[in-house]
């Protein structure tokens, strides 16, 4: 069913290579999630010989504010409840992915103390701040089975995620008849 973005993961890498491996596989996963975030927005906005997307899209620095932008949109556009039931949900999985990309994609890798470790920062939510929580946190994490296993289990549910934004983008792109958006085929 669909485009399958199955990444193998070679045996018998040290553990930082392994770790270095699975931040990229992370990285990419995200970026190719996003995309499907990016096809929402077209068939929500475009219509033939219109094109708004890119604008919009352009306007948004961050993937939160552009998947916060994207849901306002599929909630204004009275979607069958189900399809957009489908986008939220992907959003929320989408969210937990890209903190984590945000974390290992912006952190120092380090050594110290013989250890090797990903230091990086983590921005408070506006939740926390209104809380009196600093905006900005230094956080470390050590490179460990344990750091390994999370990143490797975010790209598995990338790749999971993948497929379930291909198929709502297909269900979305036949509901607003926004026939000029190409997607990948659903096998």
């Amino acid at each position: 069913m669909g485009v399958q973005m199955a990444f193998t993961w070679p045996k018998g890498l040290s553990q930082e290579d392994e770790m270095l491996l699975a931040t990229g596989a992370l990285i990419t996963s995200a970026a190719s999630l996003e995309f499907f975030f990016y096809v929402v927005l077209e068939c929500l906005t475009e219509r033939e010989g219109q094109r708004h997307c890119e604008a919009i899209w352009l306007s948004h620095r961050s993937t939160r504010s552009r998947i916060d932008m994207v849901l306002a949109a599929a909630r204004l556009n009275h979607l069958e409840p189900g399809l957009l039931a489908k986008i939220e949900e992907c959003a929320g999985h989408m969210k937990g992915i890209s903190k984590l990309r945000n974390y290992y994609g912006h952190a120092r890798f380090v050594r110290q103390e013989g250890s090797a470790m990903y230091e990086g920062f983590v921005l408070a939510s506006e939740q926390e701040t209104r809380a009196g929580a600093d905006p900005v946190r230094t956080t470390i994490k050590v490179i460990n089975s344990e750091t390994i296993k999370e990143l490797k289990d975010a790209v598995d549910r990338a790749e999971r995620l993948y497929e379930q934004m291909l198929q709502t983008a297909h269900r979305l792109r036949a509901h607003t008849g926004a026939v000029h958006v190409e997607l990948p085929a659903l096998t």
